[in-house]
C-alpha cells in the first residue's frame, strides 16, 4: 500500500501535544483523528516519512538518509551550517566529510573561511551558494592568496590574506629603510669631512657595538620570539610584534608582495629565499669595489689626517725613498741645481710610495669590514633559512579523506607528494637549502674558528671574524658553535613537528632548559652583563613559551584584548573587562617589551655616550655660557657683593748687623 502524505489526507494530523516517536536517528510525531482527538498508531512508512525529521546533530531526511553530522558542523535536518572560521571538506559526493579549522584556534573570529558566518547547506543542494572564502583568499582553507596586480593584491598575514592598502604605503616600508641608510651614509661622511677626530670616535663606538655579547644575545634572542612564541593579543600582534619578523627577514609578512607581486606565489618565494645570501653577496663585492675606488681617490685629494689610516712607524719605511744627494765632483756652478733636482726626485718618489701605501691599507680595510659585514649576513639569515627549509617537509595529513592525502601546515592548499604541482619544485630548493645553508654556515664558522684559534688576537683577524669569538672569554672562543646548534634544533622542532603534537612543548622547553644549564656552567661571555642577559633572555623565551602553550584555549587567550591598558594605550580594541588569564598574557607581553628595550639601550650605549659627549653636552654648555653673558646684573648683587681687599704692603726684610772684621 502507497503511503499517503499529509497534504493528500484531512483524516488525521499530528497531534497538538507535540509528542513524538523516536526511531535509529530521526523522529516522527504523534498522530490523532481530525474528528474525534483519538490517537492511533501507524507506521512512518504509511505517509513515506514525510512528518519526520533527523534528530538535531544528524544530516539528510528519513528513514535512510539521517547521518551524523559531520565534525565541527552544525545539523538539525535537511540542514546543514557551520561557524566562521572552518571549511567544509568534499570528496566526490556533496555531502561534507567534516570541517577544518582554517586558522589557529585564536585567530576564528577573524578567519578568511566563511567570513560572514552565514553559510549552509540544504540536502538537495550540490554546493553551498554562500561566500566561502574572503576577498582575495581562495582554494583549500582559504589559504591561497592572489595577487593580480598592485591595485589588486593580497598577501598573506597571521593565517589570513591582507589586502595592500595602496601604493604609497607598499612603496614606504622600502623607501624608508633606504633613505634611513642613505641619510646615515652622508652624515657619517660629512662628520669625516668636517670632524675626522669625532668621527674616529664615533667609529670606535660602532666597532664596540658590533663586538658587543649583548648585541648577539638580542638578536637571538628576539628571531627565537618571533618564530616560536607566537599566540599574543590582536592589537599587540598588530601594532608590535609583527614587526619582530623582521629579525628572521621576513619581509613578506609585512606586505613585501604588494611591492613585488611576483613573491606571491610560494615557488618564486622560496626561490627568494635560496637567492637571499648570494644576492646580499654580489651586492657587497660591489660596495666593497665601489668603497675601495671611492677612498683611494680620496687619497689623492683629501689631507692624511682625513684617511684615517692607521699609521707606520720609521721601520716601515721602505729603503728605495730618494733622498737628496750632493756629487762632490760636480762644478760649484751645479751644485744649486744638482740639489734642486735631487729634492724633487726625492719628493715625487716619497710621495708615490706613500700612495702606493694608502691604496694597500685601502684594500685591506675595505675588504676586512667586507668579509666582518659578509659573515653577519650568513649569521643573520641562518635561523630563517633553516626555517624556511624545514617548513617544506611538515606535511598534515587530511584527518577526513583518510587516504594519506597530506598537505603543508604552512601552506594548507599545497598538497605534499604529489607528483606534480607546487610542492616537487618547494622541496628540491629546501633540500638545496638544507645542504647549503643548514648545514654549511655551521661547517664553516667551525672551521674558521678551528683555523684561526691560534690568531685570535690578530687585528685582521678579529676585524674579519669578531663576530663568531671577540665576545667571549679566549678559552671559550668555540662557544659560538653551541649557539648554532642551539638555533638549528629549535628551527627544527618550530619548523618540522606538528603544532598540536603533544611532544613539541616538551622537547622544546627541555632543550631549552638544557641550553640554559650548558650556559651557567660554560660562562662564556667575557662581561658578566652579557652572560646574565643571556639567561634572562632564555628564561623569558622558556616562560613566554610555556604560557602560550597552556592559553591555547581560544575562549581564555583571544577575548578582547587587554582593558588593563585599555586607558593608557589608545587601542580601540581594547575590551573593558580583564580576567586574570589576559592580565598575565599582558604582563609576559610586558616582560618581552621590556627586556627587548633593556637590550637595546646595552647594545647602543657607546654610540648614545657619543652622542651625548659630542653634541649634547657642548650645546648645554654654549646655552648656558649665553645665558649668563645676557643676565644683567641686579643694584643688589653689587651691593652685596665684596669688593676684593687691598693687598697689604710687604715689610722690609731686616737683616742682623754684620760686623767688620780686620
Amino acid at each position: 500500500m502507497r503511503g499517503l502524505s499529509y497534504e493528500q489526507t484531512s483524516i488525521w494530523a499530528p497531534m497538538p501535544s507535540g509528542e513524538e516517536h523516536f526511531y535509529d536517528g530521526y523522529v516522527c510525531p504523534r498522530l490523532e483523528m481530525i474528528e474525534t482527538r483519538a490517537p492511533f498508531e501507524v507506521s512512518p512508512s504509511y505517509y513515506n516519512y514525510s512528518l519526520c525529521t533527523c534528530l538535531r546533530g544528524f544530516f539528510g531526511i528519513p528513514k535512510m538518509n539521517c547521518s551524523i553530522c559531520p565534525t565541527n558542523g552544525n545539523c538539525y535536518g535537511p540542514n546543514m551550517t557551520w561557524s566562521r572560521g572552518f571549511y567544509p571538506i568534499f570528496r566526490s559526493h556533496d555531502i561534507p566529510l567534516g570541517f577544518l579549522p582554517c586558522t589557529d584556534p585564536q585567530s576564528l573570529p577573524l578567519s578568511d573561511c566563511n567570513p560572514l558566518g552565514n553559510c549552509s547547506l540544504w540536502w538537495y543542494q550540490q554546493r553551498p551558494d554562500c561566500q566561502m572564502c574572503a576577498p582575495g583568499s581562495s582554494d583549500r582553507l582559504c589559504s591561497k592568496c592572489y595577487c593580480r596586480s598592485p591595485n589588486d593584491c593580497y598577501y598573506r598575514k597571521s593565517n589570513r590574506c591582507i589586502k595592500c592598502q595602496s601604493a604609497a604605503e607598499s612603496y614606504g616600508f622600502i623607501i624608508g629603510i633606504i633613505g634611513a641608510v642613505v641619510v646615515f651614509a652622508l652624515f657619517m661622511l660629512l662628520l669625516r669631512l668636517v670632524w675626522p677626530i669625532a668621527y674616529k670616535q664615533l667609529k670606535q663606538a660602532f666597532d664596540t657595538v658590533a663586538e658587543s655579547g649583548t648585541l648577539k644575545v638580542m638578536l637571538i634572542f628576539v628571531q627565537t620570539t618571533a618564530a616560536l612564541n607566537v599566540v599574543w593579543p590582536g592589537w599587540l600582534a598588530e601594532h608590535a610584534m609583527q614587526y619582530l619578523q623582521l629579525s628572521n627577514g621576513q619581509a613578506l609578512a609585512l606586505g613585501l608582495p604588494c611591492v613585488l607581486p611576483a613573491l606571491s606565489d610560494p615557488v618564486n618565494a622560496q626561490l627568494a629565499d635560496l637567492l637571499v645570501i648570494p644576492l646580499l653577496t654580489i651586492g657587497l663585492v660591489a660596495l666593497i669595489t665601489v668603497s675601495y675606488m671611492g677612498r683611494w681617490l680620496l687619497a689623492f685629494v683629501l689631507p692624511k689626517r682625513l684617511l684615517l689610516l692607521p699609521s707606520r712607524s720609521a721601520s716601515d719605511t721602505p729603503d728605495s725613498i730618494a733622498v737628496p744627494t750632493l756629487d762632490a765632483h760636480s762644478n760649484n756652478d751645479n751644485d744649486d741645481n744638482n740639489q734642486q733636482y735631487d729634492l724633487l726626485v726625492g719628493e715625487y718618489d716619497s710621495e708615490v710610495v706613500e700612495q702606493e701605501r694608502y691604496a694597500r691599507d685601502l684594500e685591506i680595510l675595505s675588504w676586512r669590514w667586507g668579509i666582518f659585514a659578509w659573515m653577519f649576513i650568513l649569521y643573520f639569515f641562518f635561523f630563517d633559512l633553516a626555517n624556511d627549509a624545514l617548513r617544506v617537509f611538515n606535511c598534515v595529513e587530511d584527518p577526513f579523506l583518510k587516504d594519506g592525502t597530506s598537505y603543508m601546515q604552512s601552506l594548507p592548499w599545497v598538497q605534499c607528494f604529489s607528483p606534480d604541482g607546487v610542492w616537487p619544485k618547494l622541496a628540491a630548493m629546501a633540500v638545496v637549502m638544507l645542504f647549503v645553508y643548514s648545514l654549511g654556515i655551521p661547517v664553516l664558522f667551525g672551521t674558521l674558528l678551528w683555523r684561526y684559534r691560534s690568531h685570535t688576537q690578530k687585528p685582521l683577524v678579529r676585524g674579519m671574524l669578531s663576530i663568531l669569538y671577540y665576545s667571549y672569554r679566549p678559552h671559550r672562543y668555540w662557544y659560538e658553535l653551541f649557539i648554532i646548534v642551539r638555533r638549528l634544533i629549535l628551527a627544527t622542532l618550530i619548523s618540522v613537528v606538528q603544532r598540536d603534537s603533544v611532544y613539541r612543548p616538551a622537547a622544546i622547553t627541555t632543550v631549552l632548559l638544557l641550553f640554559i644549564a650548558i650556559h651557567c656552567w660554560a660562562w662564556p661571555f667575557k662581561r658578566t652583563r652579557d652572560n646574565v642577559m643571556e639567561v634572562i633572555a632564555l628564561s623569558v623565551v622558556v616562560l613566554t613559551f610555556v604560557a602560550q602553550t597552556s592559553w591555547w584555549d581560544a575562549t581564555k587567550l583571544f577575548d578582547p584584548a587587554v582593558g588593563l591598558f585599555a586607558q593608557v594605550l589608545p587601542f580601540p580594541q581594547a575590551a573593558k573587562q580583564v580576567d586574570g588569564d589576559n592580565i598575565l598574557l599582558v604582563s609576559i607581553a610586558t616582560l618581552n617589551l621590556g627586556l627587548l628595550l633593556l637590550m637595546i639601550v646595552l647594545v647602543t650605549w657607546p654610540v648614545l655616550l657619543w652622542f651625548v659627549n659630542q653634541l649634547l653636552r657642548p650645546l648645554v654648555v654654549h646655552l648656558l655660557s649665553r645665558k649668563r653673558q645676557h643676565t644683567p646684573m641686579t643694584s643688589l648683587s653689587r651691593m652685596d657683593s665684596t669688593p676684593d681687599p687691598l693687598p697689604l704692603p710687604t715689610p722690609p726684610t731686616l737683616h742682623p748687623p754684620q760686623t767688620l772684621t780686620t
